[in-house]
């Protein structure tokens, strides 16, 4: 999903840039703060699924990746700001029409 939003290309592909992908995928799915995000990604295949290799970041690297992220805010936004318009699409695409008619009102 974040790589047909255009997410992932968007954060790019470093390891800092996974990291910060991990925190946005761990906002959407766990909904908790960076330190139970990282108890949560104990338990989760997240390290394989990112292509971070095995589980081995702490809340150091996390801190990390929110400075490379905000360092590169305005870059990340404009390049978001490109697929903005075909993200709406997609999303609302992938709702049922009864689900489409309750987001539209």
């Amino acid at each position: 999903m974040a790589e047909g939003l255009g997410i992932r290309s968007a954060l790019g592909h470093s390891r800092l840039a996974q990291l910060g992908l991990f925190l946005v995928l761990a906002r959407v799915a766990h909904q908790g703060s960076r330190l139970s995000a990282l108890r949560w990604a104990e338990d989760q295949a997240v390290g394989e699924v990112l292509g971070l290799g095995k589980f081995d970041f702490d809340e150091d690297d996390l801190y990390a990746a929110l400075d490379n992220l905000a360092a590169r805010q305005e870059r990340i936004e404009k390049r978001l700001g490109t697929c903005q318009e075909f993200c709406v699409r997609e999303i609302l695409s992938s709702l049922s029409n009864r689900d489409r008619k309750m987001a539209l009102n």
